[in-house]
């Protein structure tokens, strides 16, 4: 008589267990940054277009669903760029999947150290955080992280 709720109890905590384990275990990491030339020889001298290249890690058996990604960039804590994905992003049980966002640093919304900014992207060596915020159907996850845009 109790036997089914026995295992509908045991069937519950291992589900739970292994979601806790889950959200432990997944992590975003910046593989690069790079400038998007294309892009960036169509916005002339409004800006540069740059992609983003994020490396998902997903250690557990359940695939995961990125319903929407927030990203921002920054530069000595000034803002350099924003944007969205809502785009659904599925990621396989026990994998590695490399996820590209593209966002434009606009040169009319740097307002301070323009000059410095222009200066160390000409120089090949302007590193810029990037703070990234992650729904997923298991949950959220926060980025944040500097990294040298290559050219």
């Amino acid at each position: 008589m109790f036997a089914p709720f026995l295992i509908a109890g045991i069937v519950l905590y291992s589900f739970v267990a292994s979601a806790k384990q889950f959200i432990k275990g997944w992590t975003f990491k910046i593989n690069k940054i790079q400038i998007d030339t294309t892009k960036t020889a169509e916005l002339m001298l409004e800006g540069v277009a740059i992609k983003i290249n994020l490396i998902f890690t997903n250690p557990s058996a359940f695939e995961v669903k990125i319903k929407s990604l927030e990203l921002k960039t920054y530069f000595q804590n000034k803002i350099l760029s924003s944007s969205v994905s809502t785009n659904v992003i599925e990621i396989k049980a026990k994998s590695n999947t490399s996820i590209i966002l593209p966002t434009t640093i606009l040169f009319k919304n740097i307002i301070s150290n323009r000059k410095e900014i222009i200066n160390e992207l000409l120089d090949g060596k302007l590193t810029i955080q990037v703070v990234a915020n992650i729904n997923s159907n298991y949950g959220e996850i926060k980025i944040n992280e500097s990294k040298l845009i290559e050219l």
